[in-house]
């Protein structure tokens, strides 16, 4: 079966808090179960909520002149198509620079790539197009149509499964069979 690459995240990993699964960590990229160190608030054109605040401040060590690089930083990769939007890096030399430039005091962090199988890969490409010039591509979608093939053969990468089980518009996240406890 052919995969193809729909993006890189950084994921710092927390342990989850409800249902059967309290106490648990999971790899997924899904921002319902762990935290992505890029988020809405990196770019310097979005207005972070409170709560994204707080994160920031309390969980990550990043205060508002760091935060300023941050976004300095994420402005100029997301113009050049590096990063994408919501939470999605094009390309693994972009996130291991990110990860190392500006989060390197969190040591429980670890980057996850998602890849769809050929057919999910063309549902998604139909179904998330943008239907009007005001609706912007999702970074998944860019990544996507670009038919960037992959296989699981890395010595570097690891398969750890299938996480996908619905993706929302707007900011393109995406859910996995964790978030409402239906693991098993």
């Amino acid at each position: 079966m052919k995969y193809y690459f729909g993006g890189y995240y950084l994921i710092k990993l927390r342990r989850a808090d409800f249902g059967s699964l309290k106490g648990k960590e999971f790899l997924t990229c899904s921002s319902c179960i762990n935290d992505s160190l890029f988020d809405s608030w990196t770019l310097s054109w979005t207005t972070p909520i409170e709560e994204q605040i707080n994160v920031l401040r309390n969980e990550l060590n990043i205060d508002q002149q760091k935060q300023s690089e941050i976004q300095k930083w994420a402005d100029k990769k997301f113009e050049n198509g590096e990063i994408g939007w919501l939470e999605v890096f094009s390309d693994l030399k972009t996130v291991e620079e990110y990860s190392q430039k500006f989060f390197n005091h969190i040591t429980n962090k670890v980057i996850l790539k998602i890849l769809f199988p050929e057919n999910e890969m063309e549902d998604y490409l139909v179904e998330f197009e943008p239907k009007t010039d005001k609706e912007g591509k999702s970074g998944i979608y860019e990544n996507l149509t670009k038919r960037i093939e992959q296989t699981h053969n890395s010595k570097n990468e690891e398969f750890i499964g299938y996480d996908l089980i619905g993706v929302e518009t707007g900011g393109a996240g995406f859910h996995t069979f964790h978030c409402h406890d239906l693991t098993n």
